[in-house]
C-alpha cells in the first residue's frame, strides 16, 4: 500500500488528510480530558454520598474510604465511557466533515 500511494500521489499522498485529522482530533482530545476530570468528581462524589447515607455520617466524623485497585479501575472505566460519549456527541459534526473530506 505504501508503494502504491507513493507511486500514484508521491510522498505528499502519505499525508493526505493529515491537517483535517489534527483539526478534529485535537479538540476531541481536549473535550475528553476536560470532561474526564469532571466525570471523576461526579462519580466519586456520588459514591461518597451513597456511602454516607448507607453508613450514616454523624457531624464531625470523618469517614475515610480507601478503595481497592479494582474499584478504582472500574470507576475510571465508567468515567472514560461517559467522556467518550460526550466527546463523540460534541465532535460528531467535525468528524463527519473529516470523513467526507477528499
Amino acid at each position: 500500500m505504501f508503494r502504491k500511494i507513493v507511486r500514484n500521489d508521491g510522498v505528499r499522498g502519505l499525508y493526505m488528510g493529515f491537517g483535517i485529522s489534527i483539526l478534529t482530533n485535537a479538540p476531541s482530545n481536549a473535550v475528553w480530558w476536560a470532561s474526564y476530570s469532571v466525570a471523576q468528581r461526579l462519580v466519586w462524589g456520588g459514591v461518597g454520598c451513597f456511602l454516607r447515607r448507607k453508613y450514616g455520617d454523624r457531624e464531625g466524623d470523618m469517614m475515610m474510604i480507601r478503595p481497592d485497585s479494582k474499584t478504582v479501575m472500574a470507576f475510571q472505566g465508567v468515567s472514560a465511557a461517559m467522556d467518550g460519549g460526550l466527546s463523540a456527541l460534541i465532535m460528531m459534526p467535525l468528524d463527519t466533515i473529516k470523513t467526507n473530506f477528499k
